[in-house]
């Protein structure tokens, strides 16, 4: 056999061992799936592929996924991955830091403190950063608003 690893020419899941059973190769099957799904726009095929049973939200009263509308490619791989899980989640656009100009920020009440450097990078927050936090911000009061009318 010759093994080239120039072409992508599909996944080889890891083989079970003498104690595992065909559970865990579904398992080992879904892993191998969502490592696919990472770098290449996969669909497995119906011969080989049985879609797991619902887990819906893992136990959890929801799941939310936040991603930017401009990045369909991600939002398209992950409800995929999600969807190989059996796992649905509520999704919610971002915030898109790059689109923020210095008007809007203020609208919002942000402004840098001065002097502060981030102490990893040492430098100012990016407006990149800036949309992320307030991505999660949002979805953080909407969380806390669906807790507070279930109570």
């Amino acid at each position: 056999m010759y093994v080239c690893n120039r072409e992508h020419y599909g996944y080889l899941p890891v083989p079970l061992k003498a104690q595992q059973s065909v559970d865990d190769e579904s398992e080992s099957f879904t892993h191998t799936i969502t490592e696919a799904l990472i770098d290449h726009d996969v669909t497995p095929s119906q011969n080989l592929y049985a879609p797991p049973t619902s887990q819906e939200r893992m136990g959890f009263d929801e799941i939310y996924l936040i991603n930017l509308k401009r990045r369909l490619d991600r939002r398209t791989r992950m409800l995929n991955t999600m969807t190989s899980l059996g796992l649905h989640a509520r999704l919610m656009d971002a915030v898109d830091g790059k689109a923020l100009n210095s008007s809007q920020l203020q609208a919002l009440g942000i402004e840098m403190m001065p002097g502060y450097k981030d102490p990893y990078s040492g430098r100012v927050l990016t407006r990149g950063e800036i949309g992320c936090f307030l991505s999660h911000h949002s979805t953080w009061l909407q969380v806390s608003t669906t807790v507070i009318h279930t109570l």
